[in-house]
């Protein structure tokens, strides 16, 4: 098999790669970049030094803001990251009752709400095993 088939394989069976993911919920769709950057800088003081690995961190890593400071600093000089926009959508549904519905036409009305979010994963993960640390 050639180079080139292999490598397509791979991507096919395993078309996720391991990263780390940075988070941050937004007020509207069309994110403020510097603002989110500095909102993960401020997790640097949740640490006492450099970040400790899995093992030893306890509890540490599993707080959002944290682990997005360890993606968005993710030592590898190969290190890339993908960000994007998501956008939930809440449809609420209401019905009016029974005596309301002969005053109105359709008898339901719906509303709309959306939040928004940053997702960025970095790759390769930050934590790359349990063991060992993020920054050495």
């Amino acid at each position: 098999m050639r180079k080139k088939e292999t490598a397509a394989k791979t991507s096919s069976a395993n078309p996720f790669e391991k990263g780390t993911y940075a988070f941050k919920s937004l007020i509207t769709e069309q994110p403020n970049y510097k603002e989110t950057v500095d909102y993960w800088k401020t997790a640097y003081k949740s640490f006492t030094g450099l970040p400790p690995s899995k093992k030893e961190a306890g509890t540490l890593h599993d707080d959002q803001d944290n682990a997005s400071f360890v993606a968005l600093y993710n030592p590898s000089s190969n290190a890339t990251a993908d960000c994007r926009v998501v956008t939930c959508t809440q449809t609420t549904t209401t019905t009016a009752t029974p005596g309301a519905l002969m005053a109105t036409a359709e008898g339901s009305s719906e509303t709309t709400k959306k939040g928004y979010a940053l997702l960025c994963k970095t790759m390769p993960a930050g934590l790359a095993s349990d063991a060992s640390a993020p920054f050495t």
